[in-house]
């Protein structure tokens, strides 16, 4: 539950812009928290702002995760997604999906699905569904090269 007073809106939008940055780029284990703390650009408050800096020493502490490309690792494309059901009526449903080449992340995305879902089924068959189009289009891309 968030709490606490307002704090400067653009500092924390450059502080979630930078996070956003490293999670698009390098570090894919704290995109869903960046993409949930971004939905509060508007109105910021001292929660919402102790949960950025909660990521930044998160990754202070481990600085050597991220993504690894290794020359011997085995070239398969493998993909993994997930959704999660929005139990309340009107809400969307969270989906996220992660493709490797190798041993190492190449694209992964989390986000609120565009249509609602009335079950976790169906959260979950949207979930695959965009993951689908996302491997169809990263195994067409590797094909012409």
């Amino acid at each position: 539950k968030a709490f606490g007073p307002p704090v400067n809106q653009t500092l924390y939008l450059e502080m979630v812009g930078s996070l956003n940055y490293l999670s698009t780029h390098s570090r894919p284990d704290i995109s869903y928290a960046v993409s949930y703390l971004a939905g509060f650009a508007a109105n910021p408050l001292q929660s919402h702002y102790d949960a950025v800096l909660r990521i930044f020493r998160y990754l202070r502490k481990f600085p050597d995760y991220g993504l690894n490309f290794s020359v011997h690792s085995n070239p398969s494309l493998v993909g993994y997604s997930d959704a999660s059901h929005a139990r309340v009526v009107g809400r969307n449903s969270q989906t996220g999906y992660i493709f490797f080449l190798g041993n190492c992340a190449i694209t992964w995305k989390s986000q609120k699905q565009q249509r609602i879902a009335r079950s976790s089924t169906e959260s979950e068959f949207q979930a695959a569904a965009e993951s689908i189009s996302e491997g169809r289009y990263i195994n067409k891309l590797l094909n012409e090269l």
